[in-house]
């Protein structure tokens, strides 16, 4: 993708939830404001896009958004373009993305507003116009261990493999996609709804060309208190994510 495309793109992030996970410091801080390191989560999300060449930025916001509002303002200070997607409640990652629909015009990256993560946007927004479908997934590999022996047993009872404590190779989404503005018309307005349980699966059901790209990226979900906790202290310790 050439340079003047990636100075176009827009990027919503999805900010609006409450955190309930993370609580007690949400009760007063929205959790994409939380610090990792010398900086809140949403910041550090701001700089990995600015690093892949996107500073047009729509944050929606709901749970306590006036406090990303007074810390970023219209973006200026942080050498990006930023607007707000307002809603009165958390909405779900389909309900946040749709109160965004009125910025976006064009294909656009959608991403949670808890990840920390290095994919190369270059490469998949390349990958998602190669393929021409209403959205690309970005994925990540996942080892699952088992803690347990695992066994398949024939018809007559016969042990036929033994795997001991194995692990699962399994794919996972980490919450950033390539999508196209189609895609709001298979989002509800108002309603709480989750892109991953129902506007992914629903694209699916009718026959739309949902891909997914698979990279070897850092990722960092903050998704409880234990994890804020040792990713801020990876951050202090190595002086990066």
């Amino acid at each position: 993708m050439a340079q003047g495309a990636r100075d176009k793109l827009k990027a919503v992030i999805l900010a609006g939830g409450m955190g309930t996970r993370l609580r007690p410091y949400t009760y007063v801080t929205p959790k994409a404001m939380l610090p990792v390191g010398d900086k809140p989560i949403l910041e550090h999300i701001i700089d990995y896009l600015k690093k892949n060449g996107i500073r047009n930025v729509v944050v929606a916001t709901a749970y306590q958004g006036k406090q990303i509002e007074g810390y970023f303002d219209d973006g200026s200070e942080f050498d990006v373009d930023i607007c707000y997607a307002r809603s009165k409640k958390p909405l779900g990652t389909a309900g946040q993305l749709k109160t965004a629909e009125a910025f976006v015009s064009d294909t656009f990256v959608a991403m949670n507003g808890d990840i920390l993560i290095d994919v190369n946007l270059r490469k998949l927004t390349s990958f998602h116009k190669r393929m021409g479908g209403i959205g690309t997934v970005a994925l990540r590999g996942y080892q699952l261990p088992i803690k347990y022996g695992i066994v398949k047993v024939s018809r007559s009872h016969r042990l036929s493999e033994w795997k001991e404590k194995p692990e699962l190779n399994l794919t996972m989404n980490i919450g950033l996609y390539v999508l196209e503005p189609d895609v709001f018309s298979y989002i509800k307005h108002g309603l709480p709804l989750s892109l991953e349980r129902d506007t992914f699966p629903l694209l699916i059901r009718k026959g739309k060309c949902l891909y997914g790209y698979l990279s070897e990226t850092k990722y960092y979900d903050v998704a409880d208190v234990d994890d804020l906790r040792e990713l801020d202290k990876r951050f202090l310790t190595d002086c990066e994510i």
